[in-house]
């Protein structure tokens, strides 16, 4: 392998690990795991590599017909088609972005930095399986699932009334509602 090449490859598998710092969509491990690859495979190749053509082994034959490889292609088709689902979807895991801690009433804040976040999940399933245990005539299951989010209110009424709104908006959509009732 020539030491040219051998730097495209690092500077692809670069990219590819920069990637999921930049565009966040649901295979976004993909591009990770690619610049895994190729980072130490063009590092080695540089390393061991030479720097003229004539140095190297015979040549190989290149790909040819319809379908030859080329990897910058490729790249460049998963590059856009990881803006295309961050586009498609905006609300998918931003595994890059930090929690935000949010302070209670009284100034303090929870040891767990989630806290709020959790506690509106919760809210979401204990309304959740309350309406469905109702819905089902489950008295006993209705009952349990009614005291578990009266208590999850009275944790989430020690946090400004805007914060609270503010972080359960997020997770109180129908699919995820969806998903509990079942």
């Amino acid at each position: 392998m020539q030491r040219k090449t051998a730097l495209q490859i690092v500077a692809a598998g670069g990219v590819c690990l920069a990637i999921p710092f930049i565009v966040t969509f649901p295979s976004v491990d993909v591009f990770l795991a690619l610049g895994l690859i190729l980072v130490p495979v063009g590092i080695y190749g540089f390393l061991k590599g030479t720097s003229s053509p004539a140095e190297q082994s015979p040549p190989e034959a290149k790909p040819s017909g319809k379908f030859k490889a080329n990897w910058k292609v490729v790249l460049g088709v998963l590059f856009v088609l990881g803006i295309i689902g961050k586009a498609v979807n905006p609300d998918a895991d931003d595994r890059s972005a930090p929690l935000q801690q949010y302070a209670k009433k009284d100034g303090t804040f929870d040891e767990r930095k989630n806290d709020l976040d959790e506690l509106c999940q919760d809210r979401v399933f204990y309304r959740a399986k309350s309406a469905k245990y109702s819905n089902e005539g489950d008295v006993v299951g209705a009952g349990e699932a009614f005291a578990a989010l009266v208590d999850v209110d009275r944790w989430l009424s020690e946090y400004n009334e805007a914060d609270v709104e503010k972080v359960c908006k997020q997770y109180e959509k129908p699919e995820k509602i969806a998903q509990y009732m079942r």
